[in-house]
C-alpha cells in the first residue's frame, strides 16, 4: 500500500483555516444563540401560584382515588374560609390564568397546524372562521 504524501504548503493553506472557521463558527453561534435566548425572570410568587395550582387540579382529577378524610383535609387547606389558600391569597391570577389560557390554546393550534402540515393539508387561516374550525376539531 502506498502511503498518502501531503504537501506541506496543502496543510497548511488548506486544513488550518478550514479547522480555524469551524472552531470560530461554532464560537460565534454559541454568543448569538445565547444572546438571541430570551430569559424572563420568574418571580417567586408566580412559581409558588402555579405549584399551588397544579397541586389543586391533580387533587380535583385523583381525589376519586383518595379516602374521604384525606380528601377533605386536602379541599380544607385548599378552601377554607378563613384559611385556605385560595381564600387568603389576594393575588391578581384571574389575569394569569387568562394569559395561561390563551397561551395554551396558541400552543393547541400550532401543534395542530403541525399535524395537518405533515398530512399536506395545510388549512388557509385568512379568516376567524377557519381559526374556529380549527379549534373545534
Amino acid at each position: 500500500m502506498t502511503e498518502l504524501l501531503l504537501d506541506p504548503n496543502i496543510r497548511v493553506w488548506v486544513f488550518l483555516p478550514i479547522v480555524i472557521i469551524t472552531f470560530l463558527v461554532g464560537i460565534v453561534r454559541h454568543y448569538v444563540s445565547i444572546i438571541l435566548s430570551s430569559q424572563k425572570k420568574i418571580e417567586l410568587l408566580q412559581v409558588q401560584d402555579s405549584q399551588v395550582m397544579i397541586r389543586a387540579r391533580l387533587l380535583r382529577e385523583n381525589g376519586k382515588y383518595l379516602p374521604r378524610q384525606s380528601f377533605a383535609m386536602r379541599r380544607h387547606w385548599f378552601n377554607n374560609e378563613d384559611t385556605g389558600y385560595f381564600k387568603v391569597q389576594k393575588r391578581a391570577a384571574a389575569s394569569q390564568v387568562c394569559t395561561l389560557a390563551a397561551v395554551a390554546l396558541e400552543i393547541k393550534i400550532s401543534l395542530k397546524m403541525v399535524k395537518l402540515d405533515k398530512k399536506a393539508q395545510r388549512p388557509n387561516i385568512s379568516n376567524k372562521r377557519d381559526l374556529s374550525d380549527i379549534r373545534t376539531r
